[in-house]
């Protein structure tokens, strides 16, 4: 009976160390996730916006039929490359800042 009792126990302290090594981790490395987590937060928002708004979602519904797919394919692949454009600007901002201030 006492065998049974002090594996339990040990296996109880192992867990709880195995806990305080998950949080300390998930302390350190929480930010990593915190900026994707916000982006999800915000679109689930906006979505939750638009459906209690059953009139912009018909607005829409009107909208792409009226600008028909051949338009709205183009309209999406400008949208793209001016994200990717915005996304390589980015990328090389702090490397064109770090030039400017050294000439």
């Amino acid at each position: 009976m006492s065998s049974s009792s002090e594996k339990l126990a040990a296996r109880r302290k192992e867990l709880l160390v195995r806990c305080a090594q998950q949080r300390r981790n998930m302390a350190m490395h929480g930010h990593e996730i915190s900026a994707p987590m916000s982006k999800i937060d915000a679109a689930m928002a906006f979505i939750g916006r638009i459906r209690q708004h059953p009139g912009v979602i018909a607005a829409l519904a009107v909208a792409l039929v009226a600008i028909r797919p051949a338009r709205l394919a183009k309209v999406a692949s400008l949208g793209a490359l001016a994200l990717r454009a915005t996304r390589t600007i980015q990328t090389f901002a702090p490397v064109i800042q770090g030039l400017r201030a050294r000439y």
